[in-house]
């Protein structure tokens, strides 16, 4: 019984730290195999791919059912662990790990008919629109938080959105609950070894 306790509990350590490097990871939203979110195992929150909000204003994406505006601060954190860089810090700088930026693209989807940008509004927390772009032409990138007080009106740029815990499909990735499983199995080798 204690070999066993001893392999669960090294298992449970290796898929930890597995989840510890995969901080974004796609997951379905409206329907299974969609991959239309990502999921930020960090923070909890589920992101929107932009492309679900791709041609809408900002208006009208916030009409979009299960969904809420993503926030300035739940933003700027989570570009600030993927790219290292505050989004007030951020004017428009080359991006020496174009893979970091075509990932980032690859999560979110791209919002231009070329396919080189992923341009997003997101709510500055106090009255103004921002917006945040990442582009890369698989030879330059960079990423940049462009002006305040955008209308928002346009439909030129997507919406950073986040799924509400009981939007559509919600899912944990599998990483996570193979910890959980092999928690609940330690848990209950430990209790039938008390009793």
């Amino acid at each position: 019984m204690k070999m066993l306790k001893k392999v669960l509990i090294a298992g449970t350590i290796s898929l930890a730290s597995l989840g510890a490097n995969a901080e974004l990871v796609n997951v379905d939203w409206s329907s299974t195999g969609d991959e239309l979110s990502v999921y930020d195992d960090v923070s909890g929150l589920t992101w929107l791919d932009l492309s679900v909000t791709d041609g809408m204003t900002y208006v009208e994406a916030g009409n979009v059912a299960g969904a809420r505006y993503a926030t300035w601060t739940e933003l700027d954190n989570m570009v600030n662990r993927y790219f290292g860089a505050q989004l007030d810090n951020i004017g428009g700088p080359t991006v020496s790990n174009i893979s970091l930026v075509e990932n980032w693209m690859s999560l979110f989807g791209t919002t231009t008919p070329d396919g080189l940008q992923s341009n997003g509004y997101v709510d500055r927390e106090n009255g103004t629109i921002s917006d945040f772009q990442v582009y890369s032409n698989g030879s330059y990138a960079h990423i940049w938080q462009a002006n305040d007080n955008m209308v928002g009106s346009s439909s030129a740029f997507s919406t950073f959105m986040i799924a509400e815990p009981s939007g559509p499909n919600a899912s944990v990735p599998l990483t996570t609950s193979m910890v959980l499983m092999a928690l609940s199995m330690i848990g209950f080798s430990s209790r039938r070894k008390s009793k």
